[in-house]
């Protein structure tokens, strides 16, 4: 894992901006330091030693040939069978790196569907001065690119903002976010002329020109058979285990007592031989209050006889941090729990471990969301009366367990998924915006889902992973990490498990209300058995206490951009009302702040 920036020379180059605007990259790579530059490119890579930690996994890599030079960001964990593929000769170490550059050389993008891993990649061919650039299939691994007056690439944001000197924000990326919930969900950014390169995606440049944009994968939209479900999907989730562990270093996890994070646990004693180390935050304040999920997490480490290690979040911890975490992110963000995060990562780099497993993308392949249950009651109903519909929407049964409010707000979730938390909770209340810029974004938005053939339910999931949840996690994720110096892989985004869970008929994945019943039923553990709750925090409580003077002072401060995209005075007392409020969320507060 690592950082790089690589730009593309002009008349009004900078050699000594660009070096102190890279430097922004080096806590993505605290164990070397290398650069590449001639005439034409300029390349700077700092490394986390993960795959041959010797100096032959060194990059900017140039191949055998002498024909291409990469910088290349990620882990390829079939690098062991792709090696196969490779001319021995050409190999001079082990690195994932090396086969990787190889393998392009000889095979060119076709190559691509065959890599399983997390990536992004930048290989430039002396010969033809072209770029050819790729992103793995969930976009797990960032490529950022600015392409108006040069041609610049970055692993984060802040180097091209240092180098460029300057920056005006995007308020079309800023509509969306406010205004449906999305965020790196295309290629556009919270800056103009920065753009995010797309998943899943194959470009090539020269100069200032784009020449090719491809895509190498896709989840498929064809229905698996029914047979052997449970051996097949054993069988995906302990090779993705097996192949995540792929490492000269040991790993550890974070663990919150769920199912996700467990079965991460787990599956990852089977598979090594030394103590694993997990790591669990939770929420502190002057109260007897118990936010969090430290308790479920010491149960869970006991039962699987894992270490344990653990960090406390207090609201003084937030207002001294908020201003760097956002600085981490490059970007709004939606919630209080990234302050456990970050604070575990530190503890990580204290514990000296180069790499984490997280649980991320279990809910989004298997439809684990509150709301995601209307869209299943649809596709039960294809066949009927639409006059009839309704009568199944409020049936007795999902009025027992859901309540009539909650299953009227899944239906005006159906149109906008994004506006409402994963819950089904509305956060979105259109008086605290500037008239002004609420007409002109609110309604305007280019965003448009390819679904082809997929049912109603896996529409719903596709806007999670495309949209909404799965984008802005792994962006926290890695800028997180990373921030530390830590590497954190994600295994139920190994593609061929998550292919393989989509395509499940929709019985697989809610069936009488029981959601990811597949998951559930497969792996069964007493270990696990504790019906952990929803993940509680205090973000709602303390916008009501400690964090509620920070948010109004922030509002009456001076900013012009606070007056150009809220209503001041009805923000004002929508937050002084807060308190007796019967507003089940404060997700629109934290998007506020953090904005």
């Amino acid at each position: 894992m690592c950082g790089f920036v690589v730009i593309k020379k002009n008349k009004f180059f900078n050699k000594k901006k660009f070096i102190n605007s890279s430097k922004l990259l080096k806590h993505r790579g605290p164990d070397d330091y290398s650069f590449y530059e001639d005439n034409n490119i300029f390349m700077i890579f700092y490394r986390l030693s993960i795959q041959d930690i010797s100096i032959l996994g060194r990059q900017p890599m140039v191949s055998k040939s002498k024909t291409n030079i990469m910088v290349f960001n990620g882990e390829i964990y079939n690098a062991l069978e792709l090696r196969k593929l490779v001319n021995k000769k050409n190999l001079i170490g082990k690195s994932d790196s090396e086969i990787l550059i190889e393998l392009y050389e000889s095979k060119g993008p076709s190559v691509l569907k065959k890599i399983k891993g997390m990536f992004s990649v930048v290989i430039y061919n002396f010969n033809s001065k072209k770029f050819f650039t790729f992103r793995d299939r969930f976009g797990i691994k960032p490529l950022y690119y600015y392409n108006k007056d040069f041609l610049m690439f970055s692993s984060e944001i802040k180097p091209i903002l240092k180098y460029v000197g300057k920056n005006f924000f995007n308020k079309n990326t800023i509509g969306d976010f406010l205004f449906r919930g999305f965020m790196d969900h295309d290629e556009k950014t919270f800056f103009k002329n920065i753009y995010s390169h797309s998943t899943s995606q194959h470009k090539i440049f020269k100069g200032q020109k784009i020449l090719q944009t491809s895509s190498f994968w896709k989840l498929d939209q064809k229905h698996k058979s029914s047979k052997n479900i449970k051996s097949n999907l054993k069988k995906l989730w302990k090779n993705s285990i097996k192949q995540h562990l792929l490492s000269d270093v040991k790993l550890g996890a974070f663990l919150s007592g769920g199912n996700d994070s467990t079965h991460i646990c787990q599956e990852m004693k089977k598979q090594v031989e030394y103590k694993i180390k997990s790591f669990t935050y939770n929420f502190k304040d002057n109260s007897k209050n118990n936010y969090g999920e430290l308790d479920f997490a010491k149960k869970i480490s006991s039962n699987l006889k894992l270490k344990n290690y653990s960090s406390s979040i207090t609201p003084e911890y937030i207002k001294q941090n908020i201003d760097k975490l956002v600085l981490d992110i490059e970007s709004p963000f939606t919630s209080i729990r990234l302050f456990g995060v970050k604070k575990l990562y530190q503890l990580v780099k204290k514990k000296k471990l180069k790499v984490i497993l997280e649980g991320y993308g279990g809910d989004e392949m298997l439809a684990g969301y509150e709301y995601n249950n209307l869209s299943k009651i649809f596709d039960d109903n294809k066949k009927i009366n639409k006059s009839n519909i309704i009568y199944k929407i409020f049936s007795k049964t999902n009025i027992k367990r859901f309540g009539i409010k909650k299953m009227i707000n899944f239906i005006y979730a159906l149109n906008s998924q994004g506006n409402f938390t994963s819950d089904g909770t509305p956060y979105l209340f259109f008086d605290l915006f500037n008239l002004k810029f609420f007409n002109k974004y609110c309604k305007q938005s280019n965003i448009k889902l390819k679904s082809g053939n997929n049912n109603f339910l896996q529409r719903s999931q596709l806007f999670d992973i495309k949209f909404i949840h799965l984008p802005r996690t792994l962006k926290y994720v890695d800028r997180l990490s990373m921030k530390s110096g830590v590497e954190t892989r994600v295994p139920y985004l190994d593609h061929e498990l998550f292919n393989f869970c989509f395509n499940l008929p929709n019985d697989q994945k809610i069936y009488k209300n029981v959601q990811r019943r597949i998951w559930k039923n497969t792996f069964i553990n007493k270990d696990i058995s504790l019906n952990k709750r929803s993940i509680v925090d205090p973000q709602r409580e303390w916008f009501k206490t400690f964090l509620k003077k920070m948010l109004i002072n922030e509002v009456n401060s001076q900013n012009k951009i606070i007056k150009s995209f809220f209503n001041k005075k009805n923000l004002v007392n929508y937050i002084n009302n807060y308190n007796n409020s019967k507003t089940q969320t404060s997700f629109n507060l934290f998007q506020i702040l953090t904005l």
